[in-house]
């Protein structure tokens, strides 16, 4: 958040002649947290710059200015956040920040004009970013943290050596952690063309990524992908991150995708998916005014009665909205239950649903993940942050019967196909369309 210039503070200068005891200085300092002028005395003004200093001394290696949120109150944010052992309490309460002036200053400075975008016009117009833009994202710690949730995720529920089939992959961004698990084959399906051919180009130079891959362009709510996939392939893991909401536009949508997602799901494989919390949202709205959810870097417009009850299971609309991430696009809350049920119907089990927040107090010092990557860091994760990590959950279910027949052994033509350096590169032209 751009820090806020506070007021001037008068210091008294004992000089040699008394006429000059009353000489004002000007000192500024940057505090996000203060909005109004403050007077403090001399000594006071001192050890704060001291303690900002000393802050930013020790951070000077991070693009993200710690200084400027108020060292202080960061500090006590965080103890409450890490100390809570209430639960009626974990949830952050969001009636104080409607108040706040929503600024979506999205990264390539479009103006919306309260417009909003189907999910294939909002990722085909994303552009891609340098390492210096996302290292200057202003939400970038909470990229951090969703990029080592995911990586946790990854390293404890795919296996080494797997196949894995890539759901709503975007630009691929998953592609290291997937390599750093050693998988031996990768499908990647997408809605945007756009998305896939970015993540050609990063799959085509990446000399770590030591296996053959294939991109679909689909939407795995509407249409099967069954004709794109080889015959002989089978997929130890299925992930979808961060999209399963777009499914829940109806019944169909979402019997279409589990179908993707489990017809070539071996028995025992996993199904990986996050996606927004509807219990957190539905709770959040019941607590404010009016049908609109925000804070400094998000906001979600609902459609629903004025009394904020949801009766039907799908269809439950609202308009979704995160700075430098997610541009006005319909979204749909996704019921758990009704999830779950509909996931055994493709013999899925459940093995874990954790919120966000719950799934960070349970892996961030856990001994069986400690070697995944990326490594956790929080220390810039403030209040209006920690509130947008607890808008999201997870679901790992597990295939528990395999009505597959027999698929054929031959070997798999896209292992032929290596170059110097790796598999063969993948062309714009290679992406198979549906």
């Amino acid at each position: 958040m751009p820090a806020q210039d506070s007021a001037s503070h008068h210091h008294s200068n004992n000089n040699n002649n008394n006429n000059n005891n009353n000489t004002e200085r000007r000192r500024e300092y940057r505090n996000d947290h203060v909005s109004n002028s403050h007077h403090h005395q001399n000594n006071n003004n001192n050890n704060n710059n001291r303690r900002m200093n000393d802050r930013d001394d020790n951070s000077s290696s991070s693009s993200y200015n710690r200084e400027s949120r108020g060292i202080q109150k960061q500090y006590k944010q965080q103890e409450r956040y890490h100390s809570n052992n209430n639960n009626n309490n974990r949830y952050y309460n969001n009636n104080n920040n409607n108040n706040r002036n929503y600024h979506h200053r999205d990264s390539n400075n479009r103006n919306y004009n309260n417009r909003t975008f189907t999910p294939e016009e909002m990722y085909d117009q994303r552009k891609n970013q340098s390492r210096e833009e996302r290292n200057n994202s202003p939400i970038k710690p909470i990229k951090d943290f969703n990029n080592w949730l995911k990586g946790v995720l990854i390293y404890k529920y795919v296996p080494n050596e797997c196949t894995v089939l890539d759901l709503c992959c975007g630009k691929g961004g998953d592609l290291f952690k997937f390599s750093f698990r050693n998988i031996k084959n990768y499908v990647g399906v997408d809605i945007s063309f756009n998305s896939l051919v970015s993540l050609s180009e990063r799959y085509n130079g990446g000399r770590d990524l030591k296996f053959p891959a294939k991109l679909i362009h689909a939407d795995v709510g509407k249409v099967s992908i069954e004709s794109a996939l080889d015959s002989n392939v089978e997929f130890d893991t299925v992930s979808c991150q961060f999209a399963f909401h777009y499914f829940f536009q109806s019944k169909e949508h979402v019997k279409t995708a589990l179908q993707n997602a489990t017809s070539r799901l071996k028995k025992g494989g996993k199904f990986i998916v996050t996606t927004l919390d509807s219990n957190v949202l539905q709770s959040m709205l019941k607590k404010v005014e009016g049908k609109t959810l925000k804070n400094s870097v998000f906001q979600a417009n609902f459609q629903c009665s004025d009394d904020k009850s949801f009766e039907e299971p799908f269809g439950n609309c609202y308009t979704f909205q995160l700075e430098d991430a997610v541009d006005p696009c319909p979204e749909y809350l996704v019921n758990p239950q009704i999830f779950i049920e509909m996931a055994k119907e493709f013999n899925l089990s459940l093995v874990e649903n954790l919120n966000f927040y719950d799934f960070y107090e349970k892996y961030r010092n856990n001994r069986e993940t400690e070697n995944s990557r990326p490594r956790l860091n929080v220390r810039d994760m403030n209040e209006d942050f920690w509130t947008v990590v607890k808008l999201y959950t997870t679901f790992v279910f597990e295939k528990t019967e395999n009505p597959i027949s027999q698929l054929s052994k031959d070997s798999n033509s896209e292992s032929s196909q290596q170059t110097v350096g790796g598999y063969k590169k993948i062309l714009e032209s290679d992406i198979i369309k549906l």
